[in-house]
């Protein structure tokens, strides 16, 4: 099972999106995507999911969904990993519009 996302992934986002979801702090990195992405694990993404308040089921079929109850959203993957990275990104969007 694929347990964190893949360098490619992390430059789905800002340098600095991504470094906001550590606030325990990450060594800033020319490289950061191919260094940290390692860090973006399944645990990590359902702890941003939860310390931004939203509500969601994992259903770890093929294909596996995740579905965000704040938002009222399906992302369907392959894999959680995937399923739930699609839900972080969904949820940065969302903190972007408000702001």
């Amino acid at each position: 099972m694929k347990q964190h996302i893949l360098p490619k992934q992390a430059l789905e986002i800002s340098k600095e999106q991504f470094y906001e979801l550590f606030p325990e702090g990450l060594v800033d990195r020319n490289n950061w995507a191919t260094y940290h992405h390692k860090k973006m694990t399944i645990g990590k993404m359902i702890e941003v999911m939860f310390n931004k308040g939203h509500k969601i089921t994992i259903d770890n079929c093929i294909p596996c969904s995740v579905k965000d109850y704040l938002i009222e959203k399906e992302y369907c993957q392959m894999n959680v990993c995937d399923a739930l990275w699609d839900a972080v990104k969904g949820c940065l969007k969302l903190e972007d519009t408000k702001q």
